[in-house]
């Protein structure tokens, strides 16, 4: 199994929302602050990519419209399942979420590890273990 240094420093912030759309959702949700956000793709069903921003809090995961910075959805960490990669050389990861009612959700980033280490230490503090990392090449 491969291990990844978990005391690596990254930046973290590489899109900025105004703090009138944090304060919204925070007072939504409860959040505090904002751990890591970027834009990246979002591939639905018919691979039809979507650029989104990317917003983790230490209860949540948003993402939103790069432009108008609407809300297009939520996943509760609590409801997270799994992270899902790839042993090949791209940056595509899914973010799989345990809620019946939704669905997985398929990323493209230039981010994705810095995102994936940052949202293990996230959801390890929530959960008080590490969000389950699976390697698949399908």
């Amino acid at each position: 199994m491969r291990c990844f240094r978990d005391d690596r420093f990254w930046k973290g912030i590489y899109s900025q929302i105004p703090k009138e759309v944090t304060a919204k959702i925070f007072l939504k949700a409860g959040d505090t602050k904002v751990i890591f956000v970027a834009q990246m793709s979002r591939v639905n069903s018919q691979n039809q990519a979507a650029e989104r921003v990317l917003l983790l809090t230490e209860k949540s995961l948003y993402y939103l419209d790069p432009k108008s910075f609407a809300l297009k959805h939520r996943i509760d960490l609590k409801t997270l399942s799994s992270v899902v990669v790839s042993s090949k050389p791209d940056t595509f990861f899914i973010l799989k979420d345990g809620d019946p009612k939704s669905y997985d959700w398929v990323f493209d980033s230039q981010y994705r590890t810095e995102f994936i280490v940052t949202l293990y230490r996230v959801y390890r503090g929530v959960h008080g273990k590490p969000v389950p990392i699976e390697v698949a090449n399908k």
